[in-house]
């Protein structure tokens, strides 16, 4: 049983995360928002009409209850079963602390999104109104805030054991590449549940959500490259030498020379292109076959799972 939290400011990803995690991937979980906007209900009688309200609301609870309590009821709540746990929407460092030491091998993930996505994801929440995003923001954060019973989303992202690049949006219900996403991020869960590093040295995840951050099957490896940039020279050589023919030869003889000097130029650049693709190639066997081989025991040891590049 694998045991991970999500960490980080609101329209980060963390619910779009644990909503795929938890439909798909048989994982259950424990959300303090919900404990949050459940018990304001029960004791306003209403909806918040704002995350203000909620804040307000939550850090009055802690005030009077502990600045764990939200934790504590959650957990309670919850009865506990074989499946994968993730929790969500821990906003207070002490209600991380609370969650560390009921469940010593937790994996805290901080995910990371720039604020300019998260604006985007939540604006029509907030029907443009980016002042009032601003504020809530703030709040969350805990800036210019002594208040030991307010959240404070700064220090409690830096008990993350991972944190998770969130760049472009990419962790995203609708965004056809999510899955793939999700892979890799199983595949860290999976070793880091085993390995956890710590919050002094937290590993990182980079997740890139765009076309435009992914490889393209257009994209051109260091062979092509080298191919198209060698075939671009012979193009261009051939021309120089094709003009010199222009101004050197007689009148008469002048388209002849002309593509004549061109014709050479090219088959010399293909010539080199070739040589120098073999000699690349070869470099390449040279150097692998002068890796030291590593031993049958470290072939053994589990290793990070690669992280996705952008």
């Amino acid at each position: 049983m694998a045991v991970i939290a999500f960490v980080g400011s609101f329209g980060s990803g963390c619910t779009a995360l644990s909503e795929i995690l938890v439909k798909g991937h048989k994982y259950n979980c424990v959300s303090l928002d919900a404990v949050w906007r459940s018990e304001f209900y029960q004791t306003v009688g209403k909806k918040p009409a704002n995350r203000v309200e909620l804040y307000d609301f939550a850090d009055e609870q802690r005030m009077r209850l502990g600045t764990d309590y939200y934790a504590k009821t959650a957990f309670d709540a919850y009865k506990g079963s074989s499946a994968n746990l993730i929790i969500n929407d821990m906003k207070h460092v002490d209600e991380i602390l609370f969650a560390k030491r009921k469940f010593p091998k937790i994996i805290i993930f901080g995910v990371l999104t720039e604020k300019t996505d998260r604006w985007e994801r939540v604006k029509a929440a907030y029907k443009d109104d980016r002042n009032a995003f601003e504020r809530d923001d703030k709040r969350e954060q805990g800036i210019n805030d002594a208040s030991p019973y307010r959240q404070s989303m700064t220090k409690s992202f830096a008990k993350s054991n991972v944190i998770i690049r969130n760049v472009t949006g990419a962790i995203d219900a609708g965004n056809p590449q999510t899955e793939a996403l999700i892979t890799t991020l199983l595949d860290n869960i999976a070793y880091y549940s085993k390995n956890p590093p710590s919050e002094s040295t937290p590993a990182i995840i980079d997740m890139r959500g765009t076309s435009s951050d992914w490889k393209s099957k257009w994209s051109f490896g260091p062979q092509r490259t080298i191919a198209l940039s060698m075939s671009l020279a012979a193009i261009i050589g051939g021309g120089i030498v094709g003009m010199i023919g222009y101004m050197i030869s007689p009148s008469d003889a002048m388209a002849l020379t002309t593509f004549t000097h061109v014709g050479i130029g090219v088959k010399v650049g293909v010539i080199l292109s070739l040589a120098g693709l073999i000699a690349y190639g070869e470099l390449l066997k040279y150097r692998k076959s002068n890796k030291p081989e590593r031993k049958a025991e470290e072939d053994d040891e589990e290793r990070p799972p690669k992280r996705r590049k952008g």
